[in-house]
């Protein structure tokens, strides 16, 4: 069975696909087995209307998302958000993790996704303020508590990015280098065969029952 894999989030889901297509095409998946489309908002938050003077954001995260589901009719989903809404000065972790799960539960339950997976948050190099690290780590723990109950969401954390850390990352400390994107895109490839491989077993389990 073909699995269409929607890659979706903010900027580094934007330079994502622009290093996969010089260096990991497909993220070096099957492409008989995944076809993978990407949408990546620079700059991309929850927190948005029309009077914000957002450079590459036009519209809510949410109707990107919805238009890109409509357009190419996932059975997969991978979610990299948040980082955004949180290097702020008074970030609201509690509203972060519920906006990302309201997506996610709105893919299972409101678009028949099959299986999201969701992307821990990044640490940054540089952030704007220096709560940001502190913050994403009790984020990234919360997310990991509330997927720890559904057969259907999944979480990716950031496997290799603390190791030669300053390597992985872009000079300005946010975007990723060419050996993070490396690190990245093999995370993902490696979750989603077995996000994949798991909701099989599950869905064959309760089809035997």
């Amino acid at each position: 069975m073909m699995e269409k894999l929607l890659i979706f989030g903010h900027s580094l889901i934007h330079w994502l696909d622009d290093f996969q297509k010089a260096h990991m095409n497909n993220l070096e998946l099957n492409s008989c087995e995944f076809e993978i489309n990407y949408v990546g908002i620079r700059g991309g938050q929850f927190k948005w209307n029309e009077k914000m003077d957002k450079k590459y954001q036009e519209k809510s995260l949410f109707s990107y998302l919805t238009e890109a589901v409509n357009d190419f009719k996932p059975t997969m989903v991978f979610l990299q958000l948040g980082g955004n809404d949180l290097d702020v000065k008074f970030p609201d972790s509690d509203q972060v993790v519920t906006a990302i799960f309201s997506f996610a539960n709105y893919l299972i339950f409101g678009m028949d996704v099959q299986t999201v997976v969701i992307g821990h948050v990044f640490r940054r190099l540089k952030p704007r303020y220096m709560h940001y690290n502190a913050t994403i780590e009790a984020v990234n723990n919360t997310l990991t508590e509330k997927a720890s109950s559904s057969n259907n969401i999944y979480i990716m954390p950031n496997k290799g990015f603390k190791v030669d850390a300053e390597a992985k990352y872009y000079r300005d400390g946010i975007h990723l280098s060419h050996s993070g994107n490396v690190c990245f895109a093999n995370n993902i490839r490696r979750k989603e065969v077995f996000a994949r491989d798991h909701s099989y077993a599950v869905c064959k389990y309760y089809f035997v029952l």
